[in-house]
């Protein structure tokens, strides 16, 4: 906090046209062009033009990358808590992390967490893991924000019972040796 300064340092500069020939040119953007083009570079695309350039070099990109993926990143954990224990105790933060990143790539943030998260669950599910009880965590836990949006219950047919898969995740362990069976499981 007292590396902070006394304002006695750099002050900010705002470059503004000399004249009104220049606003017209090109040379400013309007407040949505400027959002745009933040926003994209903020999620790692790369748009074109003078502006971008300029906005590519400054620091406070890679702050906001690095926020927006935290978030990101939290709104999934929060909804998909137990896919993603799971995956961490099976396969590392590493694994997890390169997820994230992937899919991020891929796609672009969500405003709300369960759509975000929905969107994560439906990526989970096209990349085919091997990995045992990830396809019935994964559908107990998109079962679970469905009846959290509608309040309408929900079936699944999972080979291990989700709350035996849960419960040893929520022990720190990766469940092992649970027997295979056709189960129905009401959500909600």
């Amino acid at each position: 906090w007292e590396s902070r300064g006394k304002g006695d340092g750099l002050k900010p500069v705002l470059h503004l046209p000399v004249n009104a020939a220049q606003c017209r040119t090109g040379f400013s953007p309007s407040p949505r062009q400027w959002q745009d083009i933040l926003g994209a570079l903020v999620i790692g695309r790369n748009p074109a033009g003078t502006l971008a350039e300029s906005l590519r070099e400054d620091p406070a990109i890679g702050v906001f990358r690095k926020l927006v993926w935290q978030v990101r990143a939290g709104m999934i954990v929060d909804n998909l808590t137990y896919t993603c224990r799971l995956l961490m105790l099976a396969r590392g933060d590493d694994f997890l992390h390169a997820l994230f990143d992937d899919y991020f790539a891929r796609e672009a943030p969500e405003l709300f967490g369960n759509a975000e998260s929905a969107a994560f669950a439906e990526y989970l599910a096209g990349r085919e893991l091997d990995e045992p009880y990830l396809a019935d965590i994964l559908a107990f836990e998109r079962a679970a924000m469905q009846v959290n949006l509608d309040g309408e219950r929900r079936v699944i047919y999972t080979r291990h019972d989700p709350s035996v898969v849960m419960s040893e995740l929520s022990e720190g362990r990766v469940p092992a040796g649970l027997a295979e069976e056709d189960l129905e499981v009401v959500v909600g």
